[in-house]
């Protein structure tokens, strides 16, 4: 829900952090064209972190995730405006979740 705020009016919500986004329920031709629908320049001032594990059902995850960091890098989000972090240690759990929390606020709150 917070990446869907943040790409749909990046003007209102400053930042997304996406754990375990569940991008894999659309098929990469239609993701591709819902965020294609959004009118995605890069808010100089926002921030999103993607994180995936790639463990059991996590796997499903992790290349959607993969993929969307991809894709908002070609649509111009610099390093310092999106970070990608993935464990493929990691299940889908909100002890996974908590292991990476600290280095995404660190991120998003500079």
């Amino acid at each position: 829900m917070s990446f869907y705020a943040y790409t749909y009016r990046p003007e209102v919500f400053g930042f997304a952090l996406s754990f375990s986004p569940a991008f894999f329920f659309y098929t990469k031709k239609d993701w591709t064209n819902i965020l294609d629908s959004f009118e995605m320049n890069p808010n100089k001032n926002g921030k999103v972190v993607l994180y995936s594990g790639g463990k059991d059902f996590e796997h499903l995850f992790l290349k959607p995730t993969i993929d969307t960091y991809k894709y908002l890098t070609k649509r111009g989000f610099d390093e310092s405006q999106i970070k990608l972090m993935i464990d493929d240690k990691q299940i889908h759990h909100e002890k996974a979740w908590a292991k990476y929390l600290p280095e995404a606020l660190k991120f998003l709150l500079k």
